[in-house]
């Protein structure tokens, strides 16, 4: 129940901040974000350390831009993940989780950064489940910009399993 309240207070601050990035100022010129909803990516990736790896499809979706220096967003992402991690004794566990997370993303023409946090449901092998809040962080370095690139990923379901890797990334990435 706690991480159910947890992720709906989030979501909730994030459509108020929504809502206050759309009413004008008219002490500036121009606002420092803009309401611009629009497609930031669709990928597939794959990362790997040691014994475990990961793969994964997901939709970004922009809502806020930022309108100064910085090509900055803030928006959703929409994806499904499949983690298998492993011990030097065979032991192996596996989990897909659904994610549906709030991110904020930095990007330049070589490289592009993203924070997220949101709500996960996962499932196990085991045929059981549960869901809770998860974190992470991804770097991306654009080896062909829009289409493919490397990726160094970290992310973690609070109170429960996290994952670091690097690896590529596949998709459409404006």
């Amino acid at each position: 129940m706690k991480h159910k309240f947890i992720s709906l207070s989030i979501i909730l601050l994030y459509f108020t901040a929504l809502s206050i990035a759309q009413q004008p100022d008219s002490s500036r010129e121009k606002a420092h974000f803009e309401f611009a909803p629009s497609l930031k990516s669709i990928q597939v990736d794959g990362s790997i350390i040691l014994l475990a790896y990961d793969y994964g499809g997901s939709v970004d979706i922009d809502f806020l831009k930022f309108t100064g220096k910085n090509n900055s967003s803030l928006g959703t992402r929409l994806g499904i993940e499949y983690l298998s991690s492993g011990d030097f004794g065979g032991g192996r566990k596996s989990y897909l989780d659904y994610n549906l997370l709030v991110r904020h993303t930095v990007s330049g023409s070589q490289f592009r950064f993203d924070a997220i946090g949101g709500y996960a449901y996962q499932t196990r092998q085991e045929i059981s489940h549960q869901s809770g809040f998860k974190i992470g962080l991804e770097l991306r370095w654009k080896i062909a910009p829009s289409v493919f690139g490397m990726l160094v990923k970290w992310n973690k379901i609070v109170l429960f399993h996290g994952f670091v890797g690097v690896g590529l990334y596949l998709g459409y990435d404006r």
